[in-house]
């Protein structure tokens, strides 16, 4: 019988395997250790989900979130961001976690997230917590800056057109 605590202690572990590396390179089976890392995360996180109390200050600092640059981040690093399925262009300050991890997302484990501080911002959340800052902000943003969120803002649009 695995409890939270003991899940938290296996994910504790489990940052520590480094699957980064191994996942960008070209070796045989790279792609399938990150996949196995990966849902063997989602599993654990389901076992916290279960859990009366869960260790939310601890697992917050574990970096098991995997992201869409293949990285893993801790959810209380810094606020993380998820975006919508699909949404792939970088944004300044803003961290996607993995599109397959977050599509296999238990909705107790989305909960479990939500509450560690990821939030989901599609459609409207997009532009009101995320572009719009950027482009309304008093400091001049660098040209780079600009030009993701342009970029990003573009694509989420496009996006909403596909769907009609």
């Amino acid at each position: 019988h695995i409890d939270g605590t003991v899940a938290v202690d296996c994910l504790e572990a489990l940052q520590d395997l480094d699957t980064t590396d191994i996942s960008k390179s070209d070796a045989p089976g790279a792609a399938s250790s990150r996949a196995t890392k990966m849902d063997l995360i989602q599993q654990l996180l389901l076992i916290v989900a279960h859990d009366a109390q869960p260790k939310l200050r601890r697992l917050a600092q574990l970096r098991i979130l995997p992201t869409s640059d293949g990285s893993f981040a801790a959810a209380g690093a810094n606020q993380r961001v998820r975006c919508g399925d699909g949404f792939n262009i970088p944004v300044p300050g803003l961290r996607v976690l993995d599109g397959d991890f977050s599509a296999a997302l238990h909705p107790r484990v989305a909960g479990l997230l939500h509450r560690l501080g990821v939030e989901r911002a599609d459609g409207p959340r997009f532009f009101k917590q995320v572009l719009v800052p950027v482009l309304t902000s008093d400091a001049q943003p660098d040209s780079e800056k600009l030009i993701q969120c342009t970029r990003a803002a573009k694509h989420f649009l496009d996006g909403l057109q596909d769907r009609r």
